[in-house]
């Protein structure tokens, strides 16, 4: 399904990202941000009064040279809405906004999510997103598009997961089966490239380096997947596996019984059930001054900076943006890795080389589920190397 069809000519979604960043532009400014005549700007503006997507605010301020004050345009931010999902093991992370992408809403749902099950995608629909539209008096036809974002291998244009170990999928369209469903455009990612559209959109107010590289803690801290922007673009690879790295990752349990962690604290989480502990209660604990959750804390960094590294070497990106349920111990471990990734760097590269900016993701949870929600966004306000000749 197309998405706003209504959005025919690639100058139209150029115009209308511009109006979407700058929340308030005149007609003289986008015809100076674009190159576009004048006379073409006012052809694309009344296009889009037309169909609804924007409204006048009213006048502005003149300039130091004196005439007419101008007209001020903005985004109709009720015009349509977005969804975003994240779809986890026993979860649904969903993220709601409006047509400005302004987050209206971010909620968590439990629901085991095993697709083999024959009446999954309607217990979906009828228990999880109808309700959540319905609490937020947003009718399903108001949706401009629902993103999705799920753990595995998925191919990006056609929207299914190929494989995908934690949802006990192969092979299943699931773009189709919720299209079907629901009757409006769906699009689909791998959670680490939903998290990157996350990044490029919503991290530091969709100010983002160009080139971009999320890395993802999985949910349980059960492993390690990448999202790439690069030249502003999601890049999957030939296939849809790009960034499908898997470092070994030690399980908690592991570390905890550990003989270096033991002489630091014998009892160490001693009364919790060991399938209960999980990378959050690590930080907490080190976050109140234990030094054996630290020096787990620790470990974990050394393994994150050896895939930091590499990334540099490879793509040498200008942002490496790291989430999970470890940006917990953002504060504790990220010097940590600064420090590993500087060294590293140091020992191998004769030339000096410019560094990535390393931080944890500031967009907490929901990074994915935002990321989805980019997935539609990236619809309708981007476009592939715009030129001023398109506008005539």
């Amino acid at each position: 399904m197309v998405i706003l069809p209504e959005l025919k000519q690639p100058s139209q979604k150029w115009v209308l990202n511009l109006i979407r960043q700058f929340k308030e532009i005149s007609a003289a400014e986008i015809s100076r941000q674009t190159g576009f005549r004048r006379s073409s700007v006012t052809y694309l503006l009344r296009e889009l009064d037309k169909k609804g997507l924007t409204r006048t605010l009213g006048t502005g301020e003149s300039t130091s040279q004196g005439g007419k004050p101008p007209t001020l345009l903005s985004l109709k931010e009720d015009y349509k809405y977005i969804l975003g999902l994240e779809i986890l093991p026993h979860a649904i992370r969903m993220s709601l906004s409006d047509f400005s992408l302004k987050i209206l809403d971010q909620s968590i749902f439990p629901i085991r999510n095993d697709m083999t099950e024959g009446d999954y995608f309607t217990r979906l629909k009828d228990e999880v997103i109808l309700p959540y539209l319905d609490g937020h008096k947003c009718p399903l036809e108001n949706l401009c598009g629902m993103g999705i974002g799920a753990p595995g291998i998925v191919s990006l244009d056609s929207g299914k997961i190929l494989f995908s170990h934690t949802l006990k999928a192969r092979d299943l369209p699931l773009k189709d089966r919720m299209e079907d469903l629901l009757g409006i455009p769906v699009r689909v990612a791998n959670d680490a490239n939903a998290g990157a559209l996350g990044s490029k959109w919503f991290e530091n107010n969709g100010e983002a380096e160009s080139n971009l590289v999320f890395l993802a803690i999985h949910e349980s801290y059960t492993g390690m997947g990448m999202g790439l922007i690069l030249n502003n673009r999601l890049f999957t690879g030939f296939s849809g596996s790009a960034g499908e790295i898997v470092p070994y990752m030690p399980e908690l349990r592991n570390l905890i019984n550990h003989r270096s962690i033991k002489q630091l604290s014998p009892n160490l989480l001693a009364d919790e059930d060991p399938v209960d502990i999980t990378i959050e209660t690590i930080c907490c604990k080190a976050a109140s001054g234990c030094s054996a959750s630290m020096r787990i804390l620790t470990i974990i960094s050394s393994i994150i900076s050896r895939e930091v590294f590499r990334v540099v070497g490879c793509i040498n990106p200008e942002q490496v943006v790291i989430s999970g349920d470890l940006s917990l111990g953002d504060r504790m471990i990220i010097d940590l890795i600064r420090e590993e990734v500087d060294a590293k760097c140091g020992e191998l590269f004769a030339q000096e080389i410019i560094k990535p900016k390393i931080q944890f993701s500031s967009l907490g949870e929901h990074s994915v589920s935002l990321g989805a929600l980019g997935l539609i966004a990236e619809e309708i306000f981007s476009l592939p190397d715009p030129t001023p000749q398109n506008a005539d």
